[in-house]
């Protein structure tokens, strides 16, 4: 299989999580401040010459952030970390209470016929409105169409591999006006 479905990714990404927690937890206040240290003196490093440094502004205004010293405020904030507060907001947000949820957009082919009877026999589109508007709704929100797996009583498309197949997949396009 070529692409992992998305429930081996989701145990990838679990996995790293635990064998985070286990360094951070094993991690003494000496390594972490080295660690910072080190990042911190990183940061501070000057362009060697004019190439990095036009090079760094012009990603910062592809980007559209335009934070010209980002290194300067990114290590203001290194010098405030401590080891309590990351792991602390590693518990909140990444620990065993963490809540998540996975998504895969698939984008859709031509409409031919055949493309669609494989996919109305394999799905079924429900409706779902935002703050309770539909396609048509006054409050201008649209409606989205959650495709679910007939053969397993309308649980999510767990194989999205076998799925996908059917689909063509959009280029990806950054929208910047």
């Amino acid at each position: 299989m070529d692409c992992p479905i998305v429930q081996q990714i989701d145990q990838h990404i679990q996995d790293f999580f635990k064998e985070f927690e286990v360094i951070l937890n094993e991690t003494t206040a000496e390594d972490f401040t080295e660690l910072v240290d080190s990042l911190v003196a990183d940061k501070l490093i000057e362009d060697s010459n004019l190439q990095e440094e036009t090079d760094r502004h012009w990603r910062e205004i592809c980007n559209q952030t335009c934070l010209f010293d980002r290194h300067d405020k990114e290590v203001e904030i290194l010098n405030t970390l401590k080891l309590e507060t990351l792991k602390g907001w590693f518990t909140q947000y990444l620990g065993n209470a963490q809540k998540a949820i996975s998504f895969q957009v698939l984008g859709k082919g031509d409409d031919s016929d055949q493309q669609q009877k494989i996919l109305s026999s394999r799905i079924e589109p429900i409706k779902i409105s935002v703050t309770g508007g539909g396609e048509n709704s006054a409050n201008g929100y649209p409606s989205f169409k959650c495709l679910l797996d007939k053969d397993q009583t309308n649980k999510p498309i767990i194989d999205v591999f076998t799925f996908k197949n059917i689909l063509k997949a959009l280029p990806f396009t950054k929208i910047v006006k």
